[in-house]
């Protein structure tokens, strides 16, 4: 089965694709930068650590992103705005 990739995983819209995701029974990895905070907000979502996996990275850290897209075969991409997007 296909992981999915979701970056800005707890972010306005995407806590909402994990949840979509989660509730679809599709594996997926969230990226964030505070995986305590996703894990927080995830249970109290309901969204379980079954079929869901944490990667600590940030934008900025090209190989934490490489290492969190590495056999994933779909991507959310959503990020906050800021100066260096």
């Amino acid at each position: 089965m296909s992981v999915a990739l979701v970056t800005g995983a707890t972010g306005q819209v995407g806590r909402y694709v994990m949840l979509g995701l989660y509730q679809r029974s599709v594996p997926v990895r969230a990226f964030t930068r505070d995986p305590e905070r996703a894990e927080s907000l995830f249970a109290d979502l309901g969204i379980g650590s079954d079929g869901v996996e944490i990667a600590r990275g940030d934008f900025l850290d090209g190989d934490s992103l490489r290492d969190a897209a590495n056999g994933c075969d779909q991507v959310f991409l959503a990020s906050s705005d800021h100066p260096e997007q």
